[in-house]
């Protein structure tokens, strides 16, 4: 699969609008990350990585592998909605998928009622096939996950609240 050039201005359209600091795409030889810096917006080169952290397979690979196994428990629960809790709320800085966990077999990034500091990795979002993690902004307690791990999340949805 390739990006297009229209595709990828999209893409950093999207990155330029939202909150996320860092963006990571990989595919076909391309490794780039771009993160943002206090004064700014940098891009730092990163040494290639053997894992796309990701829990769906292609469509055409997720059809044979449902196919030909049973059904795994994810490494990572679901999340009961819940009536949003007063604190700190984490929004979608963009629409697309959430990822709780760095990979299948990963723990969650963290669970309710952990204690994050500033800079702390709360989770990922999908976007394209390319991966963005969401950091913590506030110290405190996550004390509700809001959105199940593999979850559809539109721009500005809360993911979680930290008190």
């Amino acid at each position: 699969m390739t990006l297009t050039h229209k595709e990828l201005v999209e893409v950093l359209q999207h990155l330029e609008e939202s909150s996320c600091e860092e963006f990571s795409l990989q595919m076909e030889g391309v490794d780039l990350l771009l993160r943002r810096k206090v004064d700014g917006a940098g891009v730092t080169p990163r040494a290639p990585q053997r894992e796309l952290p990701c829990r769906h397979a292609e469509p055409q690979q997720a059809a044979s592998a449902t196919a030909s196994a049973p059904a795994e428990q994810a490494a990572c629960p679901p999340v009961a909605s819940a009536a949003p809790a007063a604190g700190h709320s984490v929004a979608a800085p963009m629409s697309g998928i959430f990822y709780r966990c760095s990979s299948p077999d990963a723990p969650p990034f963290v669970e309710e009622g952990a204690e994050v500091k500033v800079g702390d990795p709360l989770g990922m979002i999908e976007v394209m096939k390319l991966f963005s993690t969401l950091y913590a902004k506030v110290p405190g307690r996550v004390v509700a996950i809001q959105v199940a791990d593999g979850g559809s999340v539109q721009q500005g949805d809360v993911l979680m609240v930290i008190e």
